[in-house]
């Protein structure tokens, strides 16, 4: 990895990952404070169910704020503004002696969690390369897991039940900040464009509903098996028969182990996702156990980060291949959200009756694998039709613009990412004439740089396969 690439992946990375630092530990603290006004049962429906409804609500509002004025939504400063209320809310919910003032602040707070993580998962899609999105996804997640464990570790090990927590919670949102300034506007360059590219993005949508839709039913399937069979694995936080933050450190195992597996392969990622999915299923037969409480939460933590990582990177996979997409990155976060809220109304299902549990897990398993199979054959048949026309779509690219036989075979390794040097090399030419010949190919282009360059042609050639 080039050292400029380098630096912009640990400052994405880093971003999202304080961001996850910050909101999940706020998230636990807030749980334990509304302990002081709220039974532990009313607490868990607050905290599984409308606090997920409104991180939903938080994602959606910054889908429709980006699609309308994506200058400021996509702008640093609307997240440095996120940032800033959602400290007041943290400092108000944590301090405030009113319970209902308490709660109101912290379901608000989880409002700004969504648009927040609008933002990040927006930004991340724009600037990382498609190929090492699950990894930096996967990295930032860990960052936030492991780091809300040290933070508990401090003092006795009650320190995010402390109000002196809110002190770590600045500056954490400080160092954020400081992240922040190093970065770039979300990139989102509809008025870069050509003016037919927003039909042209509409058509793409056209082509590719049935692959979507798909998509949509496999992440429906895979979250709702995830939230229902582990319902009881979470329900034992509330009888404090287990340590949260302890637990969710074990997260970073699977997420980092999901991050580097999609690297090699998205289709790897899928069943090794699928797989991790039985865990769930097999537990119903040991739920109502309490000894094996705490070890059953962590088990389910060390499989949970596949789902994360699968969950989110399928559609931002999506997005990052159609600009006119990319104001949905967020959406497989926030479609997760809203099945395990969903999920909290189901959730004696596994503890009092073990039979029927197990019976719509084995429906819903077995209906994920046939959804899966059939996506497999329509997304390799695309994959075939993509590779067939590809030197199709280049001779028309070449016919487009009016490039020169010399300027192809330049424009060939130029959007292949190969810097001029190496072009040179390839082609037994000279630096000076590999620059005239990329200059020409963007005057003809009408493009500023190699970036829009390439942006322009990927347009003509996205895919969303794995």
């Amino acid at each position: 990895m080039k050292t400029k690439d380098f630096k912009n992946y640990c400052i994405y990375t880093g971003i999202l990952g304080l961001q996850y630092l910050v909101c999940g530990s706020v998230y636990i603290s807030q749980m334990y404070y509304l302990y002081n006004f709220f039974s532990k049962d009313i607490v868990s429906i607050i905290a599984m169910r409308w606090n997920y409804f409104a991180q939903a609500f938080g994602m959606l509002i910054f889908i429709f704020l980006f699609l309308k004025v994506p200058k400021l939504a996509g702008n640093r400063i609307s997240y440095a503004m996120f940032i800033a209320i959602g400290s007041v809310m943290t400092a108000i919910s944590l301090f405030s002696d009113n319970g209902i003032l308490a709660l109101s602040f912290a379901i608000a707070y989880n409002i700004i969690i969504g648009l927040s993580s609008g933002y990040t998962l927006t930004m991340l899609t724009a600037h990382i390369p498609k190929r090492k999105l699950g990894v930096s996804f996967a990295s930032a997640y860990a960052i936030g897991s492991v780091g809300t464990y040290i933070i508990s570790v401090i003092g006795n090990g009650n320190f995010l039940q402390t109000k002196y927590v809110i002190i770590v919670y600045m500056l954490i949102n400080i160092i954020n900040l400081l992240l922040l300034y190093f970065s770039k506007n979300i990139t989102y360059a509809e008025q870069e464009k050509p003016n037919d590219n927003t039909k042209s993005g509409i058509r793409n949508f056209q082509d590719n509903i049935h692959i979507y839709l798909l998509i949509l039913l496999l992440l429906i399937l895979v979250n709702s098996i995830s939230s229902l069979g582990n319902n009881f694995q979470f329900s034992v936080i509330v009888e404090g028969q287990a340590n949260l933050p302890f637990s969710r450190a074990f997260y970073a195992i699977s997420l980092l182990c999901a991050g580097l597996i999609s690297l090699r392969s998205r289709k790897y990622l899928a069943l090794t996702t699928f797989a991790s999915l039985l865990f769930p299923v097999v537990t119903i037969i040991l739920a109502g156990d309490a000894s094996l409480a705490s070890a059953l939460l962590t088990i389910a933590y060390l499989f949970l980060g596949f789902v994360a990582v699968y969950r989110s990177l399928t559609i931002m996979d999506i997005a990052a291949g159609d600009n006119n997409l990319l104001a949905f990155a967020c959406t497989g976060l926030m479609l997760s959200r809203l099945v395990e809220a969903s999920s909290t109304w189901f959730s004696n299902i596994d503890t009092t009756n073990k039979l029927l549990a197990a019976i719509i897990f084995s429906v819903l398993f077995a209906l994920l694998l046939f959804v899966f199979f059939i996506y497999i054959q329509k997304a390799y048949h695309s994959a075939s039709s993509y590779e067939a026309s590809k030197e199709d779509k280049l001779h028309k690219f070449v016919q487009k613009y009016n490039l020169t036989s010399r300027e192809k075979e330049v424009f060939q390794l130029l959007i292949k990412g190969i810097p001029n040097r190496e072009i040179a090399q390839l082609m037994f030419i000279s630096d000076n004439t590999v620059k005239f010949h990329v200059k020409n190919i963007l005057q003809k282009t009408d493009c500023p740089n190699r970036a829009d360059l390439i942006n322009l042609y990927n347009k003509q050639n996205s895919s969303i396969l794995f």
